[in-house]
Order: C-alpha cells, then structure tokens, then sequence
C-alpha cells in the first residue's frame, strides 16, 4: 500500500454535498466524490465512465486553512424551464425567464487530502495529475 497526497489550495474552491438549482452550497472541507471526480477528469473519463477504483481508494483530509465562506449571486437570462428541455422543442416567446442563483465558495482555503492504495495506481493517477487530459478546477 502506497499514499498518494493532494495539496488543494486556491482562491476560490467549491465542495458542493447537496444537489440545488438556485442555492448551491460548498462543504466546508474537500468530498471524497469533489476529489474522485477531480481524478477521473484529470486521467480523461467521461461522465458515464466508472469511478469504481477511484472511489474505492481509502481517503482522509486535512484542513490546513479553512478559509472563509464566500456567497455570490448570478442572475442567469432566458433559462429554459425542464419542463420544457425535455418536451424536445423549442421555446416559445414568452416561455423563456430570468433564474437567480446563489453559490457559496471558500476563499482562501488550504488542505491536504490523501488517497491510500496500490502503488501503480496511484503513481497512475499522480501521473494524471501533471499531464491532465482536461482542466482541473477546485
């Protein structure tokens, strides 16, 4: 068994733990899902790809620097209803509305999270994480 260990520190991060539409709140420290999803995408998987190896590795974090709670809010112009998304036509004049949504960032966080399991997998997914096939975002 090997540790593969992740400093994540940025200006603004995201750990979204519940599901919303107009009020996306951040967890005060990373996921366990933030951080396997963050490997899938940096060794290129898609959405309906399995994470299964990933989510199997053993995790722990450690807070560095909490950070501070930030709150922004975004109005988002002509939003189309789901009702309406999944009716597979067009909107109508008049169909289309304004949503207003608030999101909740930390600012100025540090931590340290670490992945145990097999060594060739995680120098796999260190490998990853210096060559990402796509961006990586906190």
């Amino acid at each position: 068994m090997a540790v593969l260990l992740l400093r994540l520190e940025g200006p603004l991060q995201a750990w979204g733990d519940a599901p919303a539409l107009s009020w996306r709140p951040t967890g005060r420290w990373p996921t366990k899902s933030g951080v396997v999803g963050l490997l899938a995408n940096a060794l290129g998987r898609g959405r309906e790809e399995s994470v299964e190896d990933i989510a199997s590795l053993a995790y722990g974090v450690r807070v560095d620097r909490p950070g501070s709670l930030l709150l922004d809010f975004h109005t988002v112009e002509e939003v189309i209803p789901a009702q309406l998304a999944g009716a597979g036509r067009p909107a109508r004049r008049g169909e289309l509305r304004s949503a207003i949504t608030r999101r909740a960032y930390l600012a100025d966080a540090a931590f340290l999270a670490g992945l145990e399991g097999e060594r060739a997998f995680l120098e796999r997914l260190q490998g990853a994480l210096k060559n990402p096939a796509r961006p990586l975002y906190l």
